[in-house]
């Protein structure tokens, strides 16, 4: 007995002390906290259950325990929810600025894109306006068929009078050195052969005429005969025709006298080109130099050999060049059937373009040069290193020729601007049009790809709220969009 009175004194004494300690809890007590002191407060009700004063005892407790119980209870609960709240509104709070920061940044994203895909929108138009527009300009296939017509006619006219006017008339070439009345004679050679210049451009083939030089190039026929009249070289030094068309044929064995940069001295200057007409009428043609030398103020020695094959010296660049080809174009004149040489644009009948301050012009060149390699020595080139040079860019008949300002190959250069080519101008002005096009449509690749998920988004946000949920599913960023 005496043991269960100490037991339930504990217990009282325990309880009395719990009760006082709760009137002057803080309110920040757990819900945890307020369990365990339940159990340990049961825990004594339960060993003092056997006595009947443990019975006073309970009721006593029950009714002072509840009421504080009660109160803790409400204390807690109010703690929790204030807990509760004030994590749930700052854990709110964080997601409505998250979702904020992420719209301001997918409607920064839309207005760039908007502005991109509306500006490749507008440079497509721009360039599909201006494409369209090159091509309907061109009129291509309206100027194609003018030009082919006309070059019909010409050869129409060709074969039918002109051909003949040209093929009666007898020519002969003449060269002779400046202040020297002395001069030879050559005849030239009519060279007639179908020729096939018609047949690219749709139009029938012609007979052509033409006159060349008997015997070669002016080198050849005028240079070297007065070179051995004049004894400054020999003719045993004169190699053959056959010997310098010879690939690996080795320069010849001069004799003592030779001297080769007398020689080439001698060819150079001035020179008098003349034609005469039926054997009587004499027509002053071109001034040209068979041998030419020249001195350029290049001091890069590299530039002056390879580029323009030349010997460097004293601070420059010596070059040398032959006269390559000469052709003349010659008209008629329709009252007195005279000969004379046609200067519309040139007396050559070699179409020369170069590019002028006004624009492309189209020059008949009557001479044309080519250039000779310098020998590293910074000696003349030997005679037959001229001579083989030219056997090798040309065949020797083709060298000086005489055509008729109406022949069609001519009539064929001077309307197409030196290109053989019908509507050159259009093509090129159609070529371009079509460009312009292709460009254009690559640009509206990034303008629809930018644009139509925009639109798409925008009908969405105009629709209901049930519609603006099924319209979002369904029009959702695509991997398309995100990657654009």
């Amino acid at each position: 007995m005496t043991r269960a009175r100490t037991r339930e004194e504990v217990c009282r004494a325990r309880a009395v002390d719990n009760v006082r300690a709760r009137a002057f809890m803080r309110s920040g007590m757990t819900r945890t906290t307020t369990t365990a002191r339940r159990h340990a407060r049961g825990a004594c009700a339960k060993d003092a259950s056997r006595d009947e004063r443990d019975d006073v005892f309970d009721e006593e407790w029950d009714d002072d325990g509840d009421e504080y119980d009660d109160a803790d209870g409400d204390r807690v609960a109010l703690f929790t929810l204030d807990r509760r709240s004030s994590s749930s509104s700052s854990g709110m709070d964080a997601s409505i600025r998250r979702r904020s920061n992420a719209n301001a940044a997918r409607r920064r994203d839309d207005e760039q894109s908007f502005r991109c895909g509306w500006l490749s929108a507008v440079v497509a138009i721009v360039m599909f306006m201006i494409g369209f527009g090159s091509i309907g300009r061109a009129s291509y296939s309206t100027e194609l068929a003018r030009e082919r017509q006309e070059y019909a006619a010409a050869i129409e006219r060709w074969e039918t009078s002109e051909r003949r006017k040209f093929a009666d008339v007898k020519f002969e070439w003449g060269v002779f050195r400046k202040g020297s009345e002395q001069t030879r004679w050559i005849e030239t050679v009519a060279m007639s052969a179908r020729d096939k210049e018609g047949v690219a451009h749709g139009v029938a083939t012609y007979e052509t005429l033409r006159y060349a030089l008997k015997g070669g190039d002016l080198i050849d026929t005028f240079g070297i005969p007065d070179l051995l009249s004049s004894g400054v070289l020999d003719a045993r030094d004169v190699s053959s025709a056959e010997q310098i068309r010879q690939t690996y044929a080795q320069p010849p064995s001069y004799t003592h006298d030779y001297n080769n940069t007398a020689v080439m001295e001698a060819l150079t200057g001035m020179w008098s080109l003349k034609l005469r007409v039926k054997g009587e009428r004499v027509i002053d043609v071109v001034d040209v130099e068979l041998f030419q030398k020249e001195f350029l103020a290049i001091s890069n020695w590299k530039t002056c050999k390879y580029q323009h094959a030349g010997f460097s010296t004293r601070g420059g660049c010596e070059i040398y060049s032959v006269v390559d080809r000469v052709c003349l174009k010659l008209k008629v004149d329709d009252t007195n059937g005279e000969w004379s040489v046609d200067s519309e644009g040139g007396s050559g009948c070699q179409s020369w373009t170069r590019a002028e301050e006004s624009g492309d012009t189209v020059n008949w060149v009557p001479v044309l040069y080519h250039r000779v390699l310098a020998p590293s020595t910074g000696a003349f080139p030997s005679l037959f290193t001229v001579r083989r040079t030219l056997a090798r860019i040309r065949e020797s008949q083709d060298a000086v020729m005489l055509r008729a300002s109406t022949d069609p190959r001519l009539w064929l250069l001077r309307e197409t601007g030196g290109t053989t080519y019908f509507a050159n101008a259009e093509a090129r002005l159609n070529a371009t049009g079509i460009a312009i096009v292709v460009i254009a449509a690559v640009f509206t690749v990034p303008a629809t790809c930018l644009l139509i998920p925009l639109m798409f988004e925008k009908i969405a946000g105009w629709s209901t709220a049930r519609g603006r949920a099924a319209m979002e599913k369904k029009f959702a960023p695509t991997p398309m969009r995100e990657m654009v």
